[in-house]
């Protein structure tokens, strides 16, 4: 029998996971505003990259060569803060992996229990009937 403290700890986990997602979202919007001139070109870019090319090749680009995807704003006094938005786009990028793996690993195992618990034991199945 499983345990439903278990699957309400998974539960909690994959919602913790859920904000941190969100979370992460925010962060990615705002470093993105602030790395590129046009930043829903660049992300139209990094998109079609993925596509292209998969998600360790975008991850790679963003680490080596995150120009590739748009123009750095035009005011030169934004020209670090742009540089360092720059340098946390793979970091964001590799955390929000990271956590949408945690995530389906845990919706694997919800989905077990749940299915577990919905059907009959397959030793149930060979017993006779009366």
């Amino acid at each position: 029998m499983i345990d439903p403290e278990y699957e309400q700890k998974l539960e909690r986990e994959l919602r913790h996971i859920h904000t941190q997602m969100l979370r992460l979202d925010a962060r990615d919007d705002l470093a993105m505003a602030r790395a590129y001139q046009n930043a829903e070109a660049a992300e139209e870019r990094m998109v079609s990259y993925r596509n292209e090319h998969g998600e360790d090749a975008l991850f790679t680009a963003l680490r080596e060569n995150p120009d590739q995807f748009g123009a750095y704003p035009d005011d030169k006094a934004q020209f670090d803060d742009a540089y360092q938005a720059r340098k946390q786009l793979p970091v964001v990028f590799a955390e929000y992996r990271r956590l949408r793996d945690e995530a389906d690993i845990i919706k694997t195992q919800l989905k077990r229990i749940r299915r577990e618990r919905d059907e009959p034991a397959r030793e149930d199945e060979n017993l006779p009937r009366r």
